[in-house]
């Protein structure tokens, strides 16, 4: 064989075994990539026997509490860890650090939101994945509302306490002592003490906010 043709092969080879070496570090190229794709509000309210929930749960009485859950997903090529966190309008309501969530998986994280010295008014709900680098970070945060916070009983949500209200309470409370009915899901906006029941305590509860309410105008 020509020695130059020989030489050219043997560089060609040198060369393809020194590219197949290094191309690695140029293809192998991270991608971070994670987003929020669902986020809903919840109510859950248990006892020893009984668990009932509620869903969208978008009017909360002041001084309560209602639950967000957010599912984050994994767009990218590498494990993530990284911060979720939830807002009503600018204001925190909480973070969660998710760990290890890999390629192509996702997961649930759960806020509480608790309403105490809450204004009584319209809210957004912002749930932000937090992942420095993201390749579309578009995908990050989801908006969910309004959701209101209002007085206790007013379950239309419009910001009073009426007889619109008191009917509804009666209409649950009846439903509540009815054989084969009982407790339902929506129960849950007429228990107000969230002990699993429409009784009484529900209907002086009531009593109370309406007084209040009248009181405000």
């Amino acid at each position: 064989m020509n020695r130059k043709v020989s030489s050219r092969i043997m560089l060609t080879l040198l060369l393809i075994g020194a590219l197949t070496m290094i191309s690695p570090k140029f293809a192998a190229a991270v991608v971070d990539d994670v987003a929020v794709t669902n986020v809903i509000t919840f109510k859950t309210v248990s006892n020893a026997t009984f668990t009932a929930t509620l869903t969208p749960f978008d009017i909360v009485y002041q001084n309560h509490s209602v639950s967000i859950n957010a599912t984050v997903e994994n767009h990218g090529d590498v494990t993530e860890n990284f911060d979720v966190t939830a807002k009503y309008d600018s204001n925190p309501i909480g973070t969660v650090h998710v760990t290890g969530l890999g390629m192509g998986e996702s997961t649930n994280v759960t806020f509480t939101w608790d309403t105490h010295g809450v204004a009584r008014d319209s809210y957004t709900i912002n749930v932000t994945a937090v992942l420095a680098g993201d390749v579309t970070p578009g995908d990050n945060t989801i908006l969910h509302g309004p959701v209101k916070v209002t007085w206790l009983g007013d379950q239309d949500g419009n910001f009073t306490v009426d007889e619109d209200d008191f009917w509804y309470l009666c209409a649950y409370f009846i439903t509540y002592y009815t054989p084969g009915k009982g407790y339902m899901d929506r129960s849950i906006l007429y228990d107000f003490n969230e002990d699993c029941k429409i009784n009484e305590d529900d209907t002086w509860a009531f009593s109370g906010s309406f007084i209040d309410y009248c009181k405000s105008l």
